[in-house]
């Protein structure tokens, strides 16, 4: 039986300000590992690129290579989630004439499938829906999912609501 989780990953997000003058206070207060340590854009582009630590001392190392990066603005420090499946739920339009998209990721054997049957799927589906409600989305909205394997809870770790059919393209 899947559930939604009441909580997420423990996280923080650190300035640069705060990691240049209180990196080692601030390595050394993370309580739980692993951590996903995750570079945040000044420009706020799209990342899919972190790091995982298992340690205070590897945590520090990395979060010094980014304070040398001109264009890493904050770094997200967030408790890693062992998963076996990330869940994303796409929706373009606007119900009622709209349709969906539902794709599974398997980390064991790192394929993506997109699901045909969404009978399974109904229960984030409805929360995918309620959530591009909620924030007043138009025409286009992505829901990702993590199902957590501890508890089987699922954690809604990405909404991502940039519409990418309305970009101009020029040759």
């Amino acid at each position: 039986c899947l559930n939604m989780s009441k909580t997420g990953p423990r996280m923080n997000i650190y300035t640069k300000y705060q990691l240049e003058n209180k990196l080692e206070e601030l390595c050394e207060s993370i309580e739980i590992f692993p951590v996903e340590i995750i570079p945040l854009y000044i420009s706020n582009t799209d990342t899919n690129y972190y790091e995982y630590s298992n340690s205070k001392e590897e945590a520090k190392n990395i979060c010094k290579k980014y304070l040398t990066h001109k264009n890493i603005s904050e770094i997200l420090i967030c408790e890693k989630i062992e998963f076996r499946y990330k869940i994303t739920l796409t929706i373009i339009g606007n119900p009622p004439y709209d349709i969906n998209i539902i794709s599974v990721y398997d980390s064991v054997n790192g394929t993506t499938k997109t699901v045909e049957n969404k009978n399974n799927y109904s229960y984030l589906l409805n929360k995918a829906y309620e959530l591009f409600n909620l924030f007043s989305l138009r025409d286009f909205g992505r829901f990702t999912f993590e199902i957590n394997l501890s508890n089987n809870n699922a954690i809604l770790v990405d909404i991502d609501a940039f519409n990418c059919f309305n970009q101009i393209v020029l040759d």
